[in-house]
């Protein structure tokens, strides 16, 4: 048992799954099931029987909050009950998972709701990868490395440079907060007129804040359309791009399969930097699918230069060039596929693969017929299980179809990525660093040489255990 003393009334224990599991239930079904959204299937999993977990407690003994640390060193499942938040009870818990993990990882990880990532700063934790959907709710993956013995939380995060490496917090705000926002975001653009305050619309509202100064604002009606967006001067443009997710998971979330920008301060060219388009002639503009982000780290993809794929002249190579494109041309080579999918890569990318309508296309393939296969080979799967992928958990839910494996260190030194489609289609990036590839729908020679390769690698793969537990 552990207690941190910094917090009155409450005691924080370490407890097993199958002593405390009615308690951990619980606190966990109101926090994420209810309150969150997040479904049934996706909340309990096998490594509730083997983490170590930690109840916090109240002064009458009451289960008020708890914390899970899995035997791979990820703490999840943190939650504190609605009415003890903002009372040093998570602080607790973490002071309290902290002391007990030093001891046994030199590097531990999690992946934080974009709301809470400065509470996980305190502790010394940093961001490690782009943004990720999972269970409808944006997330950032972040890493502590060789945690101090005397290591607790505090109030100074560390030093960071907004403009290289920018530090946000996206929270969703009362109409008072989100008024006071605007009033202080200097040299904004004015609102335009909204029938927002008409009792009938549902109307949220988001902040995005670094660093205690707010950096933005935007308000959702009727969960799928951006009324507007204002941003402080000078403010980058991962801003925007932060904003925008935090509608697009809420969006998601309601299941509109639309998200609507209707701000006529964004022009046509502007909100198609931000993956909209114009739709029926309407000042209304539409992302064409919320599963194909525009980005997830940075707004600054190059332009988009590919026109989109030519399928009568299946033999012509043609050539992509930008992260918006790319994830365009993903996604309509996997629905082209009928018997099998093959990637080669160093790492699979999450902004190219790590995003719910591309998931349905792998599943329909992978659900089609007993034969239909998806094999993944990659050089990094740490970096896979740490940062959080949605390939990596359908894998895990059809185990017999999607397959991921390591490859063997003879087979690990390529900066190159294959996407290989049937026997014919090839996508092909040089370095798996950009997004500068070829496609070509029908190159036999090419498919062929690549497949042969890809199975002489798949035979000496490796298995990896990190690659079949359940990471939620």
């Amino acid at each position: 048992m552990s207690t941190d003393p910094t917090v009155r009334n409450t005691r924080v224990i370490l407890a097993t799954w199958q002593s405390e599991y009615k308690a951990l239930k619980a606190i966990r079904t109101t926090v994420f099931i209810i309150e969150q959204g997040v479904p049934v299937a996706d909340e309990w999993d096998q490594l509730d029987a083997t983490s170590w977990h930690y109840l916090a407690l109240n002064a009458e003994d009451q289960p008020i909050g708890c914390g899970r640390l899995t035997p791979e060193g990820q703490i999840s499942r943190m939650a504190v009950l609605k009415g003890y938040r903002g009372q040093g009870v998570g602080q607790a818990l973490m002071a309290t998972i902290l002391a007990f993990a030093r001891q046994r990882f030199e590097r531990l990880y999690l992946h934080a709701q974009l709301p809470a990532i400065a509470f996980y700063e305190q502790f010394g934790f940093t961001l490690i990868g782009p943004t990720f959907e999972d269970a409808g709710i944006l997330h950032r993956p972040m890493a502590l490395s060789a945690p101090q013995k005397n290591q607790g939380f505090s109030d100074t995060r560390p030093p960071t440079n907004l403009i290289r490496a920018p530090e946000l917090a996206i929270d969703e705000v009362s109409a008072a907060d989100y008024i006071a926002a605007i009033a202080e975001l200097v040299d904004v653009t004015p609102a335009p007129k909204s029938d927002a305050h008409n009792p009938s619309r549902h109307v949220e509202y988001f902040i995005a804040t670094a660093f205690e100064v707010i950096q933005g604002s935007l308000m959702l009606l009727d969960g799928a359309f951006i009324d507007s967006i204002r941003l402080r001067t000078g403010a980058s443009d991962e801003v925007a791009l932060a904003l925008i997710d935090a509608a697009k998971s809420k969006a998601l979330r309601y299941q509109f399969d639309q998200l609507y920008l209707s701000d006529p301060a964004f022009s046509k060219q502007e909100a198609a930097q931000f993956g909209f388009e114009l739709r029926n002639g309407a000042r209304s503009l539409a992302l064409a699918s919320l599963a194909e982000p525009i980005g997830v780290a940075t707004l600054s993809a190059e332009p988009s230069q590919t026109k989109f794929l030519d399928l009568n002249d299946p033999k012509t190579r043609q050539y992509i060039r930008g992260l918006p494109d790319c994830i365009v041309t993903i996604a309509s080579l996997v629905q082209l596929s009928t018997t099998r999918i093959r990637l080669w890569t160093p790492t699979v990318d999450v902004a190219l693969y790590s995003h719910a309508a591309l998931m349905a296309h792998f599943k329909n393939l992978a659900l089609k017929n007993k034969h239909t296969r998806i094999e993944i080979l990659l050089t990094d799967s740490r970096s896979l299980v740490e940062q959080g992928h949605l390939l990596l958990e359908l894998s895990r839910r059809l185990p017999s179809s999607i397959q991921i494996k390591r490859a063997a260190p003879e087979h690990a030194d390529s900066v190159e990525e294959a996407l290989l489609i049937d026997d014919r289609t090839v996508f092909f990036r040089p370095s798996h660093s950009d997004y500068h590839a070829w496609v070509c729908l029908d190159d036999i020679l090419a498919a062929r040489r690549l497949h042969e390769a890809f199975k002489v690698a798949w035979q000496n793969a490796l298995e990896d255990s990190q690659l079949r537990v359940l990471k939620l």
